[in-house]
């Protein structure tokens, strides 16, 4: 378990809610300081309360603009539950100063286990910007006010967020948008705008959302998270052409319940910044190092390779035969079926005590 100590320093009650958000070690000198800690507090507190905010009541008009979802650290663990939800600690605002025309505000949300050691989840930066025209304070985003340490690009319907010491790829980002139209046109999609954030490193990418550490970027490797309902992603150490993250965005509204969604994709596009045939190569690898593994239970297995997702790569898998023996019609046709044994059973022809036997012998036929 990831543990961190720290003592903080000169605590004082926040300003609206003290049974939900507590303050340490800020500069009470500074109406302003007093003012922005209420403002976040406020905000903060419409996630513990489980409700969603108002955005343009607390971002500014610029962020707002940019994005239906303008907090970029909200959901910077999960897809669907708040960064500012996790942990069993009251969130703790241990760091206000005021620079200039901004209040910058740290704050940690945590969880203690047992033996009192402290579980991090996240350590966020907000920023509070006070306009000179007279507008009421309001959160600005990392890359809006820091915006000359990141660059923009817009190629075709995607524009992409990147920091300023990167050079863009534009091999890479005309290679994924031509996959890209060839699936839009396959599968009838319509073009979306999105906006694609990414960074080399998973502490680039952090520093970029406006914070210091998330729980998620604990998993160094190539990776990224997706919200299909505001058309962005983010992602590391993938560059311009995460073509997987992307797809989440075109299929999750039509597919998202079916059990195939995933897997279409892993099929389509790979993971991690690998294609499919390296996971179909890796499971067999798998496949050989324990043996006795179960692949009739494929949507329960725990995987003892963190790099292998065995739900999403076998149900791949099948996308891949399906495709091979039926084109494109048969791809649609995955999506057509309630649950994975019902597929296996209607395509294959193969029941449910002969679905482990069917699978491993079906990755070994396509090792590369």
């Amino acid at each position: 378990m990831r543990t961190i100590f720290f003592i903080l320093f000169t605590i004082f009650t926040a300003v609206s809610d003290a049974q939900t958000i507590k303050a340490a070690g800020a500069e009470m000198d500074d109406n302003r300081v007093k003012e922005a800690t209420e403002l976040l507090t406020n905000y903060l507190k419409i996630f513990l309360d489980k409700r969603t905010p108002d955005y343009t009541k607390y971002w500014v008009a610029e962020d707002c603009l940019r994005s239906k979802l303008p907090d970029d650290m909200a959901y910077s663990i999960a897809d669907s539950y708040s960064t500012y939800c996790f942990g069993d600690s009251k969130p703790t605002i241990f760091f206000a100063r005021s620079f200039g025309d901004y209040v910058q505000l740290k704050t940690v949300f945590s969880a203690t286990d047992s033996g009192a050691n402290v579980q991090i989840w996240a350590l966020t930066n907000h920023y509070v910007l006070y306009s000179k025209d007279g507008v009421p304070p309001h959160l600005i985003s990392e890359i809006s006010l820091h915006s000359d340490l990141y660059r923009t690009r817009r190629k075709r319907n995607i524009t992409y967020h990147f920091p300023a010491s990167e050079h863009f790829n534009k091999a890479a980002s005309k290679k994924m948008i031509g996959r890209l139209i060839k699936i839009e046109n396959q599968w009838g999609f319509k073009q979306k705008e999105i906006d694609y954030f990414y960074a080399p490193t998973s502490d680039a990418l952090a520093r970029m959302r406006g914070m210091d550490y998330n729980y998620s970027m604990d998993d160094i490797h190539p990776s990224g998270i997706s919200y299909p309902e505001f058309n962005k992603l983010f992602c590391q150490g993938v560059g311009e052409g995460y073509l997987h993250e992307v797809l989440h965005i075109y299929f999750n509204p039509v597919y998202g319940k079916s059990p195939m969604c995933h897997a279409m994709i892993y099929y389509l596009a790979g993971g991690l910044g690998k294609d499919f045939n390296w996971f179909i190569d890796r499971m067999n690898d798998y496949l050989t190092k324990y043996p006795n593994t179960n692949l009739s239970q494929y949507e329960t297995i725990i995987s003892k390779d963190k790099f292998l997702h065995i739900d999403y790569v076998t149900k791949g898998l099948l996308c891949k035969m399906l495709d091979e023996k039926y084109g494109f019609p048969g791809l649609k046709r995955a999506f057509q079926y309630a649950t994975v044994d019902e597929l296996i059973s209607e395509e294959f022809g193969i029941e449910k005590e002969g679905i482990n036997t069917f699978l491993i012998q079906s990755f070994k036929k396509y090792r590369s």
